[in-house]
Order: structure tokens, then sequence, then C-alpha cells
């Protein structure tokens, strides 16, 4: 237990997972600024009152709509950009640093453990830093924009709008609790991005190349994402770009999603457990121990 706190605390305290988590909540705020901006020239133009009795759509003008993971503004550049980057920058953090942690022990001929147990607690620690920083991306800007736009409660006669109704699961929660929706949405991202980064790490026990190894789930993800004219159906999208940059869009496609993660999760586990299965360690003598000798 203290091997995986120690490998959570490694992975979530360097630049590796600082710095692409930090341009997650940039462009997160970029993309709620521009959202509050738009809804303070919508309020300019109407009183409180008039919203209420003569703009009947009024009440679909509310943070759950505008926020990142709402419908409004699915289209915007802003939207489409932050999507496109904390799911392909989900397998920089441990990825990266892992191959770095190894070429360093390398470099200075130090012991460095390859057992199956290590690797196992480096998997637990991969999936939640790559997780973390769309969920907390993501987290940020649902919080900013409830302190600035009114969190009205969803109405199903503007089901139309919500696009989910309330005779299914999810439209239920949706209209009963909606910040519940948002958070059980919040969570399959972090889940969805926490596998992109698993990918990473096991392709990295096999490949030694950092960009090599980062690039293996991008690959993977873009590779889907360019066959969607094949595997396209009317009702159903296949692209995590496409599914999942939306709440109502990542549960109607849950099953698809949920297919490719578990094939995500099978993929990195089982190379994690193939590779190397018994403990092993490399020990060269340092220099230190050869000037003593």
């Amino acid at each position: 237990m203290n091997n995986i706190k120690n490998e959570i605390k490694k992975s979530l305290f360097n630049i590796y997972f600082i710095l692409p988590c930090f341009l997650g909540i940039v462009l997160s705020l970029i993309y709620a600024f521009k959202a509050i901006d738009i809804y303070s020239e919508y309020c300019k133009h109407v009183s409180f009152d008039e919203v209420l009795t003569q703009n009947t759509l009024a009440p679909t003008f509310n943070a759950f709509m505008i926020w990142i993971g709402g419908p409004r503004l699915e289209d915007d550049k802003s939207t489409i950009i932050f999507f496109w980057y904390v799911i392909l920058a989900a397998a920089v953090p441990y990825t990266w640093s892992y191959c770095a942690e190894r070429r360093k022990a390398k470099k200075l001929q130090k012991t460095y453990s390859v057992g199956i147990k290590q690797r196992i607690d480096k998997y637990i620690s991969v999936f939640i830093s790559s997780g973390l920083i769309s969920a907390v991306s993501l987290l940020i800007n649902l919080a900013v924009i409830l302190l600035f736009i009114p969190a009205t409660k969803p109405d199903p006669v503007y089901n139309i709008y919500y696009r989910e109704f309330s005779s299914s699961l999810t439209g239920e929660i949706y209209y009963s609790f909606p910040i519940v929706y948002e958070i059980i949405y919040i969570a399959f991202f972090f889940a969805f991005c926490g596998l992109i980064g698993c990918v990473g790490y096991s392709v990295s026990l096999i490949i030694k190349n950092e960009i090599a190894a980062v690039l293996s789930p991008v690959i993977l993800i873009l590779a889907i994402h360019f066959s969607k004219n094949r595997l396209y159906s009317t009702y159903k999208l296949f692209s995590p770009f496409e599914y999942m940059n939306v709440a109502d869009r990542i549960f109607r496609n849950s099953k698809i999603m949920l297919m490719e993660m578990l094939i995500m999760f099978l993929l990195s586990f089982s190379i994690v457990l193939i590779m190397f299965p018994k403990k092993k360690k490399h020990t060269i003598m340092s220099k230190s121990m050869e000037v003593d000798a």
C-alpha cells in the first residue's frame, strides 16, 4: 500500500503531470470566460423579468447547458481544442516520467526493479494521474461556470434542447440531480483518459523511447477517429472526439465507450502481466563502488 501511495505521489508531483494539467486548466478557463461573456451579453438585452415572462427558451440558458460539457457551445473552437488536448495529453504524465526514470537509473548505474508488483502499482498510478488531467480541468470549468451563470434546474419540457428524455435513467438523473449527472460524466471521462495513459505506460515496457511510447495511444485514438466513416452508425459515434465532448452523447454512446475502454484495459494490463512476469533486478556496480574497489 505504501508503495502505491509513493507511486501516486511521484506521478502527481512532477513536471510531466503539472505542466499538462496546467495547460488543460488554462484551456478550460479560456472557454469559461468566453461562456460567461456570452451570458453577460445575453443578459444585457433582456431584464430578469423579461427573461422569465417573454423568452420561453430562457430556462435552457443555464450553467448545465453552457459549461464545457454542455450542448450549447459544443461546436465552438475552444471546446474542440480543449477536448482534443485532454484526450491526447492523457498519455503524457506517467508514460514520459516512467521512461525518464528508467533512463536516469540506467545512466546512474543503479539497481532498477522490474517486478510485476511494482508494474501494477505503476499501472494504478498512471491511471489516476492520466485521468486527473481531464477531471481537474472539467471540474474547474464547471465550478467557474456555476459561480457566474445560474444553475437553473432543467425542465423536461425542454428535453429537445437538453437532449435528454425524462423516461430514460440518465434523463431521470439529469432532471432530478443535474450536478450528479455532470459528475458521472466527469467520472467516465476520468476513467477513459486514465486508460489512455495506461496504454502508453504498457507500451513503454516494450518500447524504450519516450516519444514512441507517448504517441502509441495517440495513434490508436486517431486511428479510431479517422476510420469513423467506415464504423459510423446512424445513432452511434465511434470516435472519442465526437462522443466525449458533450455529456448526453457519452451516455447515448456508453456501450461504444465501454467497449473501447475494455479493449484498452485488456491490451494494456495484459502487456503488464506478460512482460517480465517474475521480479527481476538489473544491478550494475556504481562508480563510487568502483572507486572504493
